[in-house]
């Protein structure tokens, strides 16, 4: 009795072609992002950067009570009292000021957001191919979306990492679903 055929993707979830390696692919990728974005590793901190990240008394130290009022008040507390709550990106920046320990130096904070703007690239390419099949529009896809004019506020601008964790999110959920 013969074998029954291994199950296969759906054909519109398949590369058909596979002339680069994807490693290859996201190595130029992120290369092609820190060329973009470099410059920033040396920039200061800025506009509401200070008072969002040298100012807040949360980020000072990995602690319960810190941890809840990430949890509980909004994203400009003590400062002022605005209904916007971004208890994931203060949770970020907790994690550059104490974990990392990069207090006031904003080197690290523009590693992180380069970071995160490249595992967006990574994740968009990845969509691009799933749903087009070919690598190199989706490669051409990626790389637009890796030196946008729009997205440099998001990625040089340290607070622009709402953004980044935003649209991180949202690529994820949509990858995910093609998966």
């Amino acid at each position: 009795m013969p074998k029954p055929p291994k199950a296969q993707p759906p054909p519109a979830l398949k590369p058909t072609t596979q002339s680069l390696r994807p490693s290859i692919v996201l190595a130029a990728l992120s290369l092609l992002v820190l060329l973009v974005y470099s410059n920033s590793f040396h920039a200061g901190f800025v506009f509401d950067n200070r008072v969002l990240l040298l100012e807040d008394t949360r980020l000072r130290a990995v602690t319960g009570s810190n941890l809840n009022l990430i949890l509980q008040k909004p994203y400009w507390w003590p400062f002022i009292d605005v209904p916007l709550y971004r208890p994931v990106t203060t949770l970020s920046y907790l994690l550059n000021y104490s974990v990392f320990g990069n207090g006031d130096r904003p080197a690290g904070y523009h590693v992180v957001n380069w970071l995160l703007h490249t595992a967006n690239v990574w994740l968009l390419f990845g969509l691009a191919l799933r749903i087009g099949r070919r690598v190199w529009p989706a490669v051409f896809i990626a790389a637009l979306w890796a030196v946008h004019p729009l997205g440099t506020e998001a990625v040089t601008n340290i607070v622009g990492r709402a953004d980044l964790l935003a649209a991180f999110g949202v690529l994820l959920l949509f990858y995910s679903i093609l998966a």
